[in-house]
């Protein structure tokens, strides 16, 4: 079986465009597959920046979400600190409170001992020879020779409180001054007799206050 010259072209021709066209389609598939390569090598580039910095955005999420919760725990510690200060501080108000209602008590307390430290100082010593002094003035006034009214001497003012009935006497003492007194204006003469002037001498040089014993400024050591 034989064929035309010219068939045998037209088939020639037919594969030459046939191989052309497989050519030109196989250059744009590979010219596809380089864009696609390289498009797939630029999208895996984004996609591990937008991985990168998820992960930073993600550690930094971390960092403050730890640095919060730290902060949560310093704040609760500090609100339990301070619920026991003010816990301690209305136990405290409470304490204070009651210790006011003792307030009269303790001003009672710090006058008894101020008194008491000033009793620890007084000069004993000092205190007899004064009051020996005092009986030995006393004796030479009234002094039976002399005539006239027999002037008793009132002890010197002593100590806070003292009115004109000094705290040195008694009131025994006192009402007995006074008759002798009255003795010496009815007679107009000393009409004392030794007992008498003995009794006053010692009444007026011991000084007790209804048996108890006084001390007054000039007593206390400096």
């Amino acid at each position: 079986m034989s064929f035309e010259k010219s068939v045998i072209e037209e088939a020639n021709k037919h594969l030459s465009a046939l191989n052309n066209k497989v050519t030109n389609l196989e250059a744009t598939v590979k010219e596809q597959a380089m864009q696609l390569i390289l498009k797939d090598k630029a999208h895996q580039e984004e996609i591990e920046n937008l991985v990168r910095k998820q992960e930073a955005e993600i550690n930094n999420l971390k960092t403050w979400l730890d640095g919060t919760q730290a902060e949560i725990r310093r704040m609760k510690i500090r609100e339990k600190e301070q619920e026991m200060m003010i816990s301690h501080l209305k136990h405290r108000c409470s304490v204070l409170d009651s210790a006011t209602k003792f307030s009269p008590s303790l001003e009672g307390l710090l006058t008894c001992l101020m008194e008491a430290d000033k009793l620890k100082r007084v000069n004993y010593e000092d205190m007899v020879k004064r009051q020996l002094s005092d009986a030995s003035s006393f004796s030479a006034s009234a002094d039976i020779k002399h005539h006239g009214h027999l002037s008793i001497p009132q002890a010197k003012e002593t100590g806070v409180g003292n009115t004109e009935d000094d705290i040195w006497s008694s009131g025994g003492d006192r009402n007995y001054q006074y008759d002798l007194n009255s003795k010496l204006d009815a007679s107009g003469q000393s009409a004392v007799d030794e007992s008498s002037l003995s009794r006053l001498t010692a009444a007026n040089s011991t000084r007790t206050n209804g048996g108890k014993f006084s001390i007054s400024e000039d007593d206390f050591e400096t």
